[in-house]
């Protein structure tokens, strides 16, 4: 089985003294001590009894210092025989002590009581007081083991075997984050307080252009008015033409054809006639019957009938030669009107047509003066821009030279800046590059705290297991540290 300290190493990947983990194996060897004693200071204390006492004699008057808190028990000789003595608190010293008190100890029924030290470790002292060493504490032996050869611990439950292992690898884990932050932190002050901040800031040049050259002023020639001379022809002719008279409207009289009543009469006059007019048979059948008188009587009514409707045919008549001559007065009303309008309208249209004549001529005068001055304002833009055309390039000659002398200035100038550039950020790259440490540092020790914290799980776990079986299987208490 390999040993206690291989099995570690095998836990961490690396062995004491790494490259990675500065660790020794002594720092080993009390980081499992004091993780065996952690382990051991969670059991029960009925499972203490698989491993060693200490005991230590002293004087009751006397007693010793407490430098550990498993105590087994503490015991006062009487007699032959040891007792078994009980805790009390320190404050209740004085009444133990006192025979009269009930509270008193006798050789029968001894108490301890711990007397806290300002600047030294506890006393444990025991009542009642005696000058012999008729005292003796009982404490629990820590297993001693040495990790480089040992392979187990004696005495130690299996399931619990792997804990104080765990705890090293724990203690481990935790180192390595506080190098691996300590070195951050190296790398840091190296940036901070080893002058790369100071040296690139006083190495940083600032850039200093070179002064700009002065360019004459370019003066072009006025440039000729556009503004054209041009004379309006008046006002416009109206476009519409008004007229003094309205526009004439024929109204005439309105002929209505009253025919009910001749309607009426020449149908009573036919019913009579071929019809039952007269009772159960028409004239025509009762001339058929040779009854003349009857007939005649029926005649007699055909003829006012007729008589009637002739009448009323003679009275449309005279309606409608009223009507026309109505229709005639109208007509003659409206002609002569007809013809006031026309001849107005005839003289309007004579005045407008002159209007715009006349309008068109002027137009016609102006447009021939504009065409002059069109033609001399373009005459005067071609001088212009030939006068404009030779200064501009007279100028650009010349600037470009004092351009390309100025150009050239700035190049010397931004090489030397540039140069020294170069050399301020080389003291920036050797910041970045400890940067670029620092945080692959902080990264392991990141890591470094995250496997602390699985293993602590992994130590938490197997330890809870443990209580609770022990529970189960041998029925402990851990509070008590009894069967329940």
């Amino acid at each position: 089985m390999a040993t206690i300290q291989a099995r570690i190493e095998g836990r961490v990947g690396e062995a004491a003294s790494g490259d990675d983990i500065v660790f020794t194996t002594t720092q080993m060897q009390d980081a499992y001590d004091h993780g065996l004693r952690a382990v051991i200071a969670t059991m029960p204390e009925k499972a203490w009894k698989y491993f060693g006492r200490n005991r230590i004699d002293f004087l009751p008057l006397v007693g010793t210092p407490l430098l550990t808190g498993k105590i087994v028990s503490v015991l006062r000789r009487n007699g032959t025989y040891y007792r078994p003595c009980t805790m009390i608190d320190a404050d209740m010293a004085g009444p133990a002590a006192d025979s009269r008190s009930i509270h008193y100890a006798s050789g029968f029924t001894p108490v301890y009581y711990v007397e806290s030290g300002s600047f030294s470790n506890p006393m444990l002292k025991v009542l009642p007081e005696d000058g012999s060493k008729a005292a003796r504490l009982v404490s629990l032996a820590i297993p001693t083991v040495d990790i480089t050869t040992d392979t187990i611990v004696p005495h130690f439950p299996d399931e619990l075997e792997e804990l104080p292992e765990i705890y090293v690898v724990i203690w481990i884990k935790q180192r390595e984050m506080g190098v691996a932050r300590r070195s951050s932190q190296d790398e840091l002050e190296a940036i901070t307080s080893s002058g790369y901040l100071a040296a690139f800031e006083s190495d940083l040049p600032t850039f200093v252009p070179p002064k700009a050259p002065s360019i004459s002023t370019l003066t072009l020639p006025s440039v000729p008015s556009s503004v054209l001379a041009y004379t309006s022809a008046g006002d416009e002719p109206d476009d519409t033409i008004t007229m003094t008279t309205s526009l004439p409207t024929y109204t005439g009289p309105v002929f209505t054809y009253d025919q009910s009543t001749i309607s009426d009469a020449l149908t009573q006059a036919k019913d009579m006639m071929d019809n039952s007019g007269l009772g159960s048979t028409d004239v025509e059948a009762i001339i058929t019957a040779k009854h003349l008188d009857e007939a005649r009587v029926g005649m007699e009514a055909i003829k006012t009938e007729l008589t009637r409707a002739q009448t009323s045919i003679q009275d449309e008549r005279a309606q409608l030669q009223e009507f026309v001559e109505k229709i005639r007065e109208a007509l003659g009303k409206f002609t002569g009107e007809a013809t006031v309008y026309q001849a107005e309208l005839a003289k309007e249209v004579a005045e407008a047509r002159a209007d715009v004549q006349a309008y068109t001529a002027k137009m016609q005068d102006n447009r021939n003066i504009l065409d002059k001055d069109i033609a001399q304002y373009r005459e005067d833009l071609n001088k212009y821009q030939r006068q404009s055309t030779a200064l501009i390039n007279e100028f650009a000659q010349k600037s470009t030279a004092t351009v390309a002398e100025y150009q050239a200035l700035v190049q010397e100038v931004v090489g030397e800046f540039q140069s020294k550039l170069s050399k301020a950020s080389a003291r920036l790259q050797e910041a970045q590059i400890r940067l670029q440490t620092m945080q692959s540092f902080d990264q392991k020790s990141i890591a470094a705290l995250n496997e602390a914290k699985m293993f602590q799980a992994e130590f938490d776990k197997k330890l809870g297991e443990y209580k609770t079986q022990l529970v189960k299987d041998a029925k402990f208490c851990p509070e008590c540290g009894g069967k329940v």
